[in-house]
């Protein structure tokens, strides 16, 4: 026989041990922790694409912007053109969460102060930021094209470099403001599950509380002996509510 305590009537029945809100208090923390669970493992995802595709990414992104600079320089202005260019490569590139530095070499300053009466500059990092990071450096070298502005370079020396880095740091937080929209989503998406999962509950737990109160006037002896539940379902609670 269970202890009186333990089963008064004020500790059946309540509000807070319902069935109902049991499970949907249940069903809700479940799904935060899936939820909190699949960013856990994007995060890991995130840093383990650093880990293992970083370099390789920056070393395509610095053959990229190799190939950009001498479609710049295909042009007879280019070397002034550059100045112009760079800095939207610079932003492009910066909006992906790269840093670039496009570094002119020593034959390249002196062809262009021959050529255009002007030290260039090229694109220089003046400040590397600290922290985790994938460098890559692709050399341009001289091709017959190259001397038409580049007259102190034969063909095959160094014009410049581009030294491309990626941040696991910038990775994060441009992962960070993707989730900043996705998780209200998904706790949107958690509480209208949760609604609907009540309603749900509600409308298929109506004939067992019907029977509960049934059994609970006859126990008391507050019904008449000839009360009947309505079956209506063929499941267990049907089941149940014929056997009463």
């Amino acid at each position: 026989m269970a202890r009186e305590n333990d089963l008064s009537d004020a500790a059946l029945g309540g509000f807070d041990r319902s069935f109902l809100v049991t499970m949907i208090r249940d069903f809700f923390m479940i799904l935060l922790l899936v939820t909190v669970a699949e960013y856990a493992l994007k995060a890991a995802m995130v840093v383990y694409d650093f880990k293992a595709r970083g370099e390789a990414q920056a070393r395509d992104v610095a053959v990229e912007v190799a190939g950009h600079v001498r479609q710049i320089m295909l042009n007879e202005g280019g070397p002034v053109a550059a100045r112009t260019l760079y800095p939207i490569l610079q932003e492009n590139f910066s909006d992906l969460g790269y840093i670039i530095e496009i570094a002119p070499s020593e034959v390249t300053r002196a062809s262009i102060e021959q050529s255009f009466g002007f030290s260039p500059r090229g694109m220089m990092v003046e400040a590397w930021p600290e922290g985790r990071h994938n460098s890559v450096t692709v050399e341009i070298r001289a091709e017959a094209f190259c001397q038409t502005c580049h007259v102190a370079a034969e063909i095959g020396d160094v014009l410049g470099t581009v030294t491309v880095r990626n941040y696991l740091g910038r990775e994060i937080d441009t992962w960070v403001k993707g989730l900043q929209l996705t998780s209200v989503l998904a706790v949107g998406k958690i509480v209208l599950h949760s609604v609907l999962l009540f309603l749900l509950l509600r409308s298929r737990m109506a004939p067992l509380m019907q029977l509960r109160a049934m059994v609970s006037g006859l126990s008391r002896a507050f019904g008449a002996l000839d009360a009947r539940a309505d079956v209506r379902s063929r499941d267990e609670f049907g089941a149940l509510a014929r056997d009463l």
